[in-house]
């Protein structure tokens, strides 16, 4: 392999990470060539016919790693129209990493053409395509429609919420759209999705949390109740909030290792001072306990206290909390393996 194979391997590497997609090879000599530095362990082939650089690739997290594959596909198919997961990743919705090791692709009902191991191909008549950051997918209320008829309950709730938070949709848009299609495989969970979708989730981890609420029996929470600092007079939220028949009151958080580290969740402060911050947040919401009210230990919540749908419990009218407690419990792992910032460990409770 000589230094002019590896100056074109660079100058071919360099333009696709310019354009953010994975290199696609024209010619058997490319591919050839590619495939020895494979071998080297210098570029990875994360499908086949496409190449990254490896220690460019391993700094991508898996959304980014999905985009890369979808723009260079695109390039080699422009007749391809993306779906399901694929065009939900597009869009910018939140998608379970598990969900990305196939590209999905939309083909009709006459079309013969089948999928492999690496793609999947949908049914979809009736609906032309979009174009969403260069890539031909389906249209935002296909792509959550599909995704919340056939994905896991829990990470379909997190792609409809996504899309009423950012303002994509309204769950009386999502309601609308699911009805205008009654006859679908997977209609009943997602009219149960449709129906939960609530834009207050900040991510794709409390929405998981809040669909294994909902499977468990317990009564849903208010999301991101208000509670005034009695120090500093700041406004502080909590996730989750039940309000209790008895007049107490019960926060829980969902907290990862990501609002730490990511820039965008930092605001320039380290990781230090994030966590002082939280810290303090902290011993400010517990403060709220001390005013004449009964605290909650952490392990002090018993479980048919949230048990069980309560009406009240759903849409609480009280402004203020007379006790709040706060107690933690472990999601299991199987759980928490939706990371759509990048969180590798998340808490609720």
């Amino acid at each position: 392999m000589g230094k002019r194979d590896d100056r074109v391997t660079a100058f071919l590497f360099e333009d696709a990470e310019r354009r953010g997609m994975c290199l696609t090879t024209l010619t058997a000599a490319e591919h050839n060539l590619l495939r020895r530095h494979v071998a080297r362990g210098r570029v990875v082939q994360p499908l086949p016919g496409l190449f990254a650089r490896a220690g460019y690739w391993s700094g991508l997290d898996p959304r980014a790693r999905h985009l890369h594959e979808l723009r260079a596909l695109s390039e080699a198919h422009p007749e391809w129209t993306f779906c399901h997961v694929s065009a939900a990743v597009a869009h910018g919705l939140a998608v379970s990493y598990r969900q990305m090791g196939r590209v999905h692709v939309a083909t009709s009902s006459a079309s013969h053409s089948e999928g492999s191991r690496c793609v999947a191909r949908h049914v979809v008549d009736g609906e032309g395509p979009v174009v969403v950051g260069g890539l031909r997918v389906t249209s935002l209320e296909r792509t959550v429609f599909d995704c919340i008829r056939s994905l896991p309950f829990r990470e379909a709730l997190a792609v409809a919420d996504s899309a009423v938070a950012r303002g994509l949709a309204t769950r009386a848009s999502l309601e609308g759209y699911v009805e205008a299609h009654p006859h679908v495989w997977g209609i009943r969970q997602a009219r149960r999705v449709a129906s939960l979708a609530d834009g207050r989730a900040e991510n794709g981890g409390e929405s998981i949390a809040r669909a294994t609420m909902a499977e468990l029996g317990f009564a849903l929470p208010e999301l991101q109740a208000e509670f005034r600092d009695p120090v500093g007079g700041n406004v502080y939220r909590v996730d989750f909030l039940w309000r209790l028949p008895d007049g107490q009151q019960v926060a829980g958080e969902l907290d990862g290792r990501e609002k730490y580290v990511n820039p965008s969740m930092t605001g320039g402060r380290t990781p230090v001072e994030v966590l002082t911050a939280e810290r303090r947040r902290e011993s400010r919401l517990t403060a709220l306990r001390r005013q004449g009210a009964a605290l909650l230990p952490p392990r002090g919540v018993r479980p048919p206290l949230l048990r069980a749908p309560a009406r009240g419990l759903r849409h609480p009218e009280a402004a203020c909390p007379t006790a709040i407690g706060t107690a933690r419990c472990r999601i299991p792992r199987r759980f928490i393996r939706f990371t759509p910032s990048g969180t590798s460990r998340k808490r609720m409770f």
